[in-house]
């Protein structure tokens, strides 16, 4: 179950020195993979989906096309601290996000925000650096999602486990608001249809001007 108040119970994780020991490391691992470019304007990519909607895939896919530091909470949290608490990858992807933002790169975020304070926050953060905020809202059927899912430390649950995980996935993600709306450049992309042509249409966006 998703816990919304992680952000309270953390308010100050980023002061200990378990944080910031394993910060120095995590920005050693990702100055390999930081872009070439620093494109003007910066942008902030997230994504909103129920788990199985392909969110690391289009981020992943992303990467290759638009010059941003990828910064994913599994890859924090799985591949490479060995944490105790999945949500402090949360204030891992947040400070790294901050810091990516003061070197001028833009920043695509794999995770899931579900909720309205979450993808505000990213926005307020990303303001303060004058960059764009482009929220990916994933939309698919939840059957196709169950069928796509794979498990978090590769863990083996049936396919009716894996239904159920993405409506409770689903019914975690609270609806945009009006002021969301006005904020961000929100894109809404159909990922029932196939891998590739979804990808297509993700590119299309991006190569689309958005009105300013």
């Amino acid at each position: 179950m998703f816990e919304e108040n992680w952000a309270e119970r953390l308010n100050s994780y980023q002061l200990s020195h378990e944080f910031k020991e394993n910060f120095k490391i995590l920005k050693e691992k990702i100055k390999s993979q930081l872009p070439n470019d620093r494109p003007e304007p910066q942008q902030v990519v997230f994504f909103v989906g129920p788990t199985g909607s392909g969110k690391s895939t289009f981020a992943e896919y992303l990467k290759k096309q638009i010059p941003a530091l990828l910064i994913s909470t599994d890859w924090i949290f799985f591949k490479q601290l060995d944490l105790d608490d999945y949500y402090k990858a949360y204030v891992y992807r947040r400070e790294l996000l901050k810091w990516a933002l003061s070197k001028q790169y833009s920043v695509i975020l794999d995770s899931n925000f579900r909720t309205i304070r979450d993808r505000e926050d990213i926005h307020q953060i990303a303001s303060q650096f004058n960059a764009k905020t482009i929220v990916i809202k994933l939309n698919v059927l939840v059957e196709t999602a169950a069928k796509r899912r794979t498990m978090k430390a590769g863990n083996k649950v049936t396919y009716q486990q894996r239904l159920d995980g993405v409506k409770k996935s689903l019914s975690d993600i609270e609806p945009f608001t009006s002021a969301e709306n006005k904020n961000y450049r929100l894109i809404e992309l159909n990922t029932d249809q196939p891998i590739e042509q979804s990808k297509r249409c993700l590119l299309n966006f991006f190569q689309t001007k958005s009105p300013e």
